[in-house]
């Protein structure tokens, strides 16, 4: 471990450049039009995914918020092609993804060298519609979540139709209190990996890849 991206004081350590290849290799939109309606995934007994915990995004460094969207989208495309099963190990892999910080253009060390190698490997158009997804995605805290959870349930809610739009990879329906968990939840997203890391943490959803304007619920 001699090598590494280094940004400040964080490091991403690796043996060999052919590592940080095949680690990157998986972040490419070649596939961007890709849903996983077709694709035969290997599963389990694979239900919606439940978050106990969180670990808040600001408390993480750099090189962690790196690393785990990379292994999520690498755990994407393992159970997507049957290499995997997808099961509760794998979801809590996925569950910590989202979109990275890489295109952010502000930020040197690792991002530069992460965006080097993305820009050598999409086209222009696949890269602007990679970095623009970044830019209008935000992630909402649990604390948040479990807020308009409880302002629905003081108003009565119990169980329903729930329809999250840009719902990113899902937090809304992994944080559902138990006592409403005989709701049906819709989503909707329109960037390809974070949609489809959705549809994987949770399969009992009805889950669209697409502008909500396409949509026909």
């Amino acid at each position: 471990y001699l090598s590494g991206m280094i940004t400040g004081s964080d490091v991403i350590p690796y043996r060999l450049e052919s590592d940080l290849d095949r680690l990157f290799e998986n972040l490419t939109y070649t596939k961007h039009e890709k849903t996983i309606e077709g694709v035969e995934v290997k599963k389990t007994e694979a239900h919606n995914f439940k978050i106990t915990e969180e670990t808040l995004p600001e408390k993480l460094s750099p090189s962690e918020r790196l690393n785990h969207n990379l292994e999520a989208i690498s755990m994407l495309n393992r159970v997507e092609s049957g290499q995997r099963e997808l099961d509760s190990t794998a979801q809590e892999v996925l569950a910590r993804g989202g979109l990275s910080e890489v295109f952010d253009e502000s930020k040197e060390g690792q991002w530069k060298e992460a965006r080097a190698f993305l820009k050598e490997s999409l086209s222009h158009a696949e890269y602007e519609a990679a970095r623009e997804s970044t830019l209008t995605s935000f992630y909402t805290p649990k604390t948040v979540i479990d807020g308009v959870y409880k302002t629905l349930s003081d108003m009565g809610f119990k169980q329903g139709n729930i329809l999250e739009p840009s719902m990113g990879v899902g937090n809304f329906i992994g944080n559902l209190p138990d006592e409403m968990n005989k709701s049906k939840f819709y989503g909707v997203e329109l960037d390809s990996a974070s949609g489809r890391i959705g549809k994987l943490l949770y399969p009992e959803s009805d889950i669209q890849i697409k502008g909500f304007e396409e949509t026909s619920f």
